[in-house]
């Protein structure tokens, strides 16, 4: 049932509840067992995440201006900036209950902040929002994983308390972040040890991931499990101490909970690090109560703590594939008596697939080799060494210096090979949805195959997959990619692609072309671009071009701007069929520098029964002066509205002229220049045109097939977090 609340179209409203618990007492009357449990749990979660959400009603307009109280939980330098997360107490000067957590970013970073220091603040807030495209990174449900239910930004520091003491922790880890200074690869200690992951760099993360040992740096079970067994030889050497010996039975186990404990307390009590000490714990528990329970009764009774104690974790990745892995880890010992490091590869690569495409979209190949050396140097020397330097570092720093600098060493040579790797094999593999989804399939119909009787389920597996493969291709599609404040359009005829501008980037290296362009492209399926068109220089449009250009073959590249020897300039007059479509350009008259909004470039795009028109940061002025022209704008089927759908821009002489059936928005979520502008949806409110927003709905498609068209947004179709600004409306 836990699991359910992640594909819940809609957040059930209270109302549900009495009916919910007359079905409870009607179960237990009858001693349904499963349905007692079932309707427990989905009571729980509706229960829980009503009241965890509730209190962003009193948010209003997303985006707006609050006066907050609050504990600082965690916080950490971003780019010029800080990220701060804070444990809300008041919320304009009324108390909640419960406590949200929210992360702010602050611009202007306060140097005295520190963990449970109480701060007054003035700041934006907004729910927790994401780009909203099928294959971006799920903003919403991390953030809720962490339990963060809001974001914004810090408008002005009112009152900062007195600084708590730090503690012995922060000091431990002073000491060893002056012992690790020195090291080429200090962040990646930092966060193999400590689980301090926020200075590994962006590089050095793609590495791993490419490399398939992510979760070899990341502090987990593994990391758990070895302190544990370097606690449990330190009490077997104590039993050896006169006057303990055979009375002192239980003492490696204590003294190996101890360490565990201690190095989970090092390790900031994560929530990897909470899961794995809880089943260790269990385990422990199990044997000094001397029971005999099975790794399944474990594993079950740890997931069901860990789901009650923090709800939030439903919605984190980290605890499902960590949780999957011990259970694979369980199938392993019923398969073999001893398994061998080849064959534990290769089930946790197979029994992982459906998740890895479902986060990743895509597989890195080399995975399987890569681990097979990394894990044994991991398991048997880095990992222990880590944690054995760690742990002396209060005590004996310069033993913990010498394990640190072998570590250094060791993770120096194992970067050097998966830089090689990287420059020399693409090992990274993206699937297309239709591929992810063939593939998924696939693996059940295998999975199907195995189990007793389980051959029909097969057969009916493979013959879903042969029609999710088999099924006809849209004529051609139009999608407006959620880039947040900005614009990027692809056209799509089967594996063919028309790109129109790139969204934006970012200083900090954060950029549209990574975060959500290439991402639809792959799950498209689109391998190579025919056109790649920036209308104008402004960054919003143009930052990622070059990005775009260097990532995917780009056979003509059409801008008002000279981007490069190659560019085709947009000019009036220029009209060419691509395929089944027409394309025309209206826009500019002749070729200028591409700096100004009126040197955007305006495309027509038609099959002669529907067309697309996209005008970029088109103004008034110039859409004046096309209408002028005789002939020249034409009505459309649908449009991409000017600048966003600022107030200068989509006159109603304009859209009287075009008379679209659908508008589409290209704008950011509670962006500062509140775009779409009021005027602007008021203009086409009055001439009956239908409205989409991708700040709203996400990415919009609209799909052409047998002279007929449909549109949807992405977030409509997508689960209830997906969409939680609607929910507040009440929509």
């Amino acid at each position: 049932m836990a699991l359910t609340t992640l594909l819940w179209p809609e957040l059930p409203a209270m109302g549900w509840l009495l009916p919910l618990i007359s079905m409870l007492l009607l179960a237990w009357y009858r001693r349904w067992g499963c349905v007692i449990g079932g309707l427990c749990g989905l009571i729980l979660f509706l229960l829980f995440f009503t009241l965890q959400l509730d209190w962003l009603h009193q948010l209003g307009i997303a985006g707006g201006k609050h006066s907050i109280k609050g504990e600082v939980m965690a916080w950490q330098p971003q780019g010029e900036g800080v990220s701060v997360r804070l444990r809300l107490q008041q919320l304009d000067g009324q108390p909640l209950w419960p406590r949200p957590m929210v992360r702010l970013f602050s611009p202007q970073p306060e140097s005295t902040l520190g963990m449970g220091q109480q701060v007054v603040l003035d700041a934006t807030l907004k729910p927790v929002h994401g780009l909203g495209n099928p294959t971006s990174f799920n903003q919403e449900r991390w953030l809720l994983g962490m339990g963060i239910t809001a974001t914004g930004s810090v408008r002005q520091w009112q009152e900062l308390g007195p600084l708590p003491d730090p503690g012995w922790r922060h000091s431990w880890l002073e000491q060893s972040r002056a012992l690790l200074q020195p090291f080429a690869h200090s962040a990646l200690l930092l966060a193999l040890v400590f689980g301090e992951q926020q200075d590994v760099s962006a590089a050095e993360w793609l590495l791993l991931r490419d490399g398939g040992i992510i979760h070899l740096i990341a502090v987990s079970g593994l990391h758990i499990g070895l302190a544990a067994w370097l606690g449990f030889w330190v009490g077997r050497v104590l039993q050896l101490c006169p006057g303990l010996g055979p009375r002192a039975v239980g003492l490696p186990v204590v003294v190996s909970i101890l360490v565990a404990v201690l190095y989970s307390a090092l390790a900031g009590f994560s929530l990897p690090t909470q899961r794995a000490l809880l089943m260790l714990l269990l385990w422990f528990g199990v044997r000094l109560w001397r029971r005999h329970w099975s790794l399944w009764r474990i594993w079950w009774l740890s997931l069901v703590l860990l789901l009650l104690l923090d709800p939030w974790s439903l919605f984190s990745a980290s605890f499902w594939l960590s949780y999957l892995a011990v259970a694979l880890l369980g199938v392993a010992a019923l398969l073999w008596r001893k398994a061998s490091l080849w064959r534990l590869q290769w089930l946790m690569t197979l029994g992982l697939l459906p998740l890895q495409l479902a986060m990743f979209a895509g597989l890195g190949w080399l995975a399987i080799p890569v681990n097979l050396i990394a894990i044994p140097v991991f398991s048997l020397i880095l990992i222990p060494l880590g944690l054995a330097s760690g742990l002396l570092v209060p005590f004996w720093p310069s033993a913990a210096w010498t394990g640190f600098w072998l570590c250094d060493r060791l993770l120096g040579y194992l970067m050097t090979g998966l830089d090689w790797l990287q420059i020399h094999i693409d090992s990274w593999v993206w699937f297309s949805v239709q591929g992810s989804q063939t593939l998924v399939l696939c693996w059940f119909a295998g999975l199907f195959w195995l189990l007793p009787h389980g051959r029909a389920l097969s057969l009916c597996a493979c013959g879903v997959a042969a029609l999710i493969y088999g099924q006809p291709a849209a004529e051609w599609e139009v999608l407006v990619i959620d880039v947040g404040q900005g614009l990027s359009v692809l056209v799509r005829q089967g594996e063919r692609g028309l790109l129109y501008d790139t969204g934006d980037a970012f200083p900090s290296g954060y950029n549209m072309a990574d975060a959500a362009i290439l991402p639809v492209l792959r799950a498209e399926g689109i391998r190579q671009l025919d056109y790649l068109v920036i209308s104008h220089a402004d960054r919003d449009h143009a930052s990622n071009w070059l990005r775009i250009y260097q990532a995917l073959p780009v056979r003509h590249l059409l801008s008002s701007v000279p981007l490069n020897p190659v560019t085709q300039h947009c000019v009036r007059g220029r009209n060419w069929h691509w395929l089944r479509l027409r394309l025309e350009i209206l826009a500019p008259a002749g070729v200028g520098t591409g700096q100004e909004n009126q040197d955007s470039c305006v495309l027509r795009i038609t099959d002669g029964r529907h067309s697309l028109l996209l005008v970029g940061d088109l103004p008034g002025d110039e859409e004046r002066h096309l209408l002028a022209i005789p002939g020249l704008v034409q009505p459309v089927t649908w449009l991409v509205s000017g600048h966003h759908g600022s107030r200068h821009s989509s006159t109603a002489a304009w859209i009287r002229r075009l008379q679209p059936q659908v508008v589409i928005h290209s704008s950011g979520y509670a962006n500062r220049w509140h775009f779409p502008d009021p005027a602007v949806v008021a203009r086409f409110h009055a001439r009956g045109v239908r409205q989409w927003k991708t700040a709203e709905q996400g990415l919009i498609r609209i799909t052409v097939q047998d002279g007929s068209a449909q549109i949807n947004g992405f977030r409509s179709q997508g689960a209830w977090y997906r969409h939680l600004d609607a929910w507040l409306r009440g929509d």
